[in-house]
């Protein structure tokens, strides 16, 4: 019963405080890692220069996932939303929720993943 009540107040102590919206804009690539876990290539528009950002994995504190939606036409690039939870004792800059927002599911690419002893590979995406 103790332990209950424990992992109730752990989670709901995760889950209070503000959250903020974050979006990220003219996504090129999408790559899944394993469950939650995911990186993107983002392109500057002015300077074509591409960068490579990650959401989600082990330490976050995502609800639901992810939400991949296909509505992006295909003359658009794609883009990312993102909830951050701020203000909480165990999970303040935790990412809660992500949207991808993709021209279509194959848009994702499998990505690799590595869990030490456990072992690695690559997520394989089916078609």
């Amino acid at each position: 019963m103790s332990l209950l009540i424990f992992c109730t107040c752990l989670v709901s102590a995760c889950f209070q405080g503000t959250t903020t919206q974050q979006k990220h804009e003219n996504v090129v690539r999408v790559y899944w890692h394993e469950g939650a876990k995911f990186s993107f290539a983002v392109e500057n528009p002015e300077t074509k220069e591409i960068t490579m950002k990650s959401l989600g994995g082990r330490d976050s504190c995502l609800l639901n996932g992810a939400r991949i939606l296909q509505d992006v036409p295909v003359n658009q690039k794609m883009w990312i939303r993102t909830e951050v939870l701020h203000n909480t004792s165990s999970c303040d800059g935790q990412i809660v929720s992500i949207e991808i927002h993709t021209h279509s599911f194959q848009d994702i690419e499998g990505g690799s993943w590595d869990r030490g002893k456990l072992g690695r590979g690559i997520t394989q995406v089916i078609q």
